[in-house]
């Protein structure tokens, strides 16, 4: 089976708490979590994507997960 893990978009995010100028971007921990625990536990291929660093459009994330 395949997983997709999407961490959405949000303007405030991006530019208040992921964005820092120093130290870059902050990655979803989170979610890169529950990947390692699913890649580890099962037989499932996993993705997490990010859109705010890609800087998706709910439109075109729509587009990833149909791909």
């Amino acid at each position: 089976m395949k997983v997709l893990l999407i961490s959405p978009p949000g303007e405030e995010t991006i530019k208040s708490d992921l964005i820092h100028e120093e130290r870059g971007i902050n990655p979803p921990i989170g979610l890169l979590y529950v990947a390692t625990s699913i890649k580890e536990n099962s037989d499932h291929k996993v993705e997490v994507l990010d859109a705010s660093v890609d800087k998706l459009s709910i439109k075109q994330i729509g587009k990833e997960i149909n791909k």
